[in-house]
């Protein structure tokens, strides 16, 4: 029993031979191997944050596009959406607002129109309508939406191409009755 004692302590294994843990072989391996695990886990990982970001511009101009209609039905008035900054490739991508155009210049005028809700730039997303005319989308009394370019041109559907900053794309278009469709 002594013997089998001073074994264990000696580092002995029961078959006679030193046992002396791991090569440096196979812990390289064992390094590479969590080394590629974590290189997928984070590339499926910044995937997922770029549709999340996507899917939050998405949410956020939805819910401001059905706001916009139902203001204009209970107010009895037409209700303008806008961007609030536009820039070229991103129109959308600095926020928008919903206003009352009371003097009736399809513009935003802080001293004659009545400012209904301000929503602020989605973070990590870039919002481009289909064209580099800054377009109003105008909600009826009657909960249509009509489409207005800068130069007053009335148009039939818009589309809206959402992206993060990995450049994941969706595109979507709103047609007259308000509903946005995923185009691609």
């Amino acid at each position: 029993q002594w013997q089998c004692e001073m074994r264990k302590r000696c580092g002995v294994s029961k078959g006679g031979s030193l046992d002396r843990g791991s090569t440096l072989v196979e812990l390289m391996i064992a390094v590479a191997v969590i080394a590629l695990t974590l290189t997928l886990a984070v590339g499926s990982f910044t995937s997922s944050i770029h549709r999340t970001s996507n899917d939050k511009a998405l949410s956020e101009m939805l819910g401001t596009i059905a706001f916009g209609r139902s203001e204009a039905v209970r107010r009895g008035k037409a209700v303008l959406m806008g961007a609030q900054s536009p820039v070229n490739e991103n129109e959308w991508g600095s926020g928008w607002r919903l206003w009352i155009d009371n003097d009736n210049n399809n513009a935003f005028n802080s001293g004659a129109d009545e400012l209904i809700r301000t929503m602020p730039a989605v973070s990590g997303a870039k919002i481009d309508s289909s064209v580099n005319n800054t377009v109003l989308l105008v909600f009826r009394v009657s909960g249509r939406v009509d489409l207005m370019y800068q130069s007053n041109t009335a148009q039939t559907a818009e589309s809206f191409d959402i992206c993060s900053s990995g450049n994941s794309c969706r595109q979507f278009t709103l047609a007259k009755s308000g509903y946005l469709e995923e185009t691609n």
